[in-house]
């Protein structure tokens, strides 16, 4: 038979539950409310190993624990907190009651929030946006029609050799003949 994991497990959590399988189990069934000083002990057992670089995904992962639905269902059912060792250190307070059933409700209103956009909007297939349509270009002022020009040419001389112009470009494009 195999095991599926639960989505809320990554390899954060997974380190929290090889060093302490008690405090941090796997199965949601055997979690049980945390002591209320639990983060100044994990960041001290952080700092005591040698690769303490990912401080901030096993705090993250605690959190993410901490604000899971099931957790705050077992701090309402009121057991007794326990250390990262898993032994018991203090019961439950009714303060502490209070605040997950408050955690509870918001949770629950997020998800009919979630639920009810959903509902609200029916899935309509994803269409591509039009493609945006090209500005109009100003139109250029109309061209003077050219005249007809009435060119006399000299009367035709022998062929001599003579010398090609040099055309010079510039690097404003413009066009400059030597005379």
């Amino acid at each position: 038979m195999t095991q599926h994991k639960p989505r809320h497990i990554n390899a954060a959590y997974v380190q929290l539950n090889a060093a302490f399988p008690l405090a941090f189990p796997l199965n949601d069934a055997e979690i049980r409310p945390l002591a209320v000083t639990i983060r100044d002990d994990l960041t001290g057992w952080i700092a005591s190993q040698p690769d303490s670089g990912a401080v901030r995904q096993l705090l993250g992962a605690m959190q993410r624990h901490c604000s899971r639905e099931t957790y705050q269902r077992t701090v309402i059912a009121g057991a007794l907190r326990i250390n990262l060792a898993g032994e018991p250190v203090e019961p439950v307070t009714a303060e502490g009651q209070a605040h997950a059933e408050g955690r509870i409700a918001a949770i629950l209103a997020v998800r009919a929030e979630t639920e009810q956009r959903l509902t609200a909007k029916p899935a309509q297939p994803k269409v591509s946006p039009a493609p945006p349509k090209p500005k109009p270009q100003p139109k250029a002022p109309p061209k003077p029609k050219a005249q007809p020009l009435s060119v006399s040419l000299p009367p035709a001389q022998p062929a001599k050799a003579q010398a090609i112009p040099t055309i010079i470009v510039k690097k404003r494009r413009t066009v400059v003949r030597p005379d």
